[in-house]
């Protein structure tokens, strides 16, 4: 996600629901019995490892001089934290979810929405 520039939040949103969607791919060929054991035990939200990604997609972002810039690590991490969390349901609910075009638009709503308050904060 830090090779690519973002024109708009919504750029933005769609690479990180890619980016989430696309670590939950594998599990898509392991039994489903020993997937959800999988998710379940060890798939917690890594807040850690989202707050070194979200740090590096921000900073490449105001080194290039994005228009995205100005969304900061904070943000970034609490929309790939709500879209993970939402994602691992997905996931232990039925995988196929995650493929449906409906599931990555919410995603993409769900990752927006960690951004909103600064979105609504500006248009004030």
């Amino acid at each position: 996600m830090t090779a690519q520039a973002f024109e708009t939040e919504t750029d933005l949103a769609n690479a990180a629901v890619a980016f989430v969607i696309q670590a939950y791919q594998g599990m898509a060929r392991i039994p489903a019995t020993m997937r959800d054991r999988i998710a379940r035990d060890y798939f917690d939200i890594c807040y850690d490892v989202l707050w070194k990604v979200s740090e590096a997609i921000h900073a490449e972002m105001v080194r290039r001089g994005d228009p995205c810039a100005g969304i900061d690590a904070m943000e970034l991490t609490a929309g790939f934290t709500a879209v993970v969390a939402v994602a691992k349901s997905l996931l232990l609910r039925d995988i196929t979810l995650l493929r449906q075009p409906g599931a990555q638009l919410m995603l993409v709503d769900i990752f927006l929405g960690a951004l909103r308050r600064r979105l609504d904060h500006h248009a004030h």
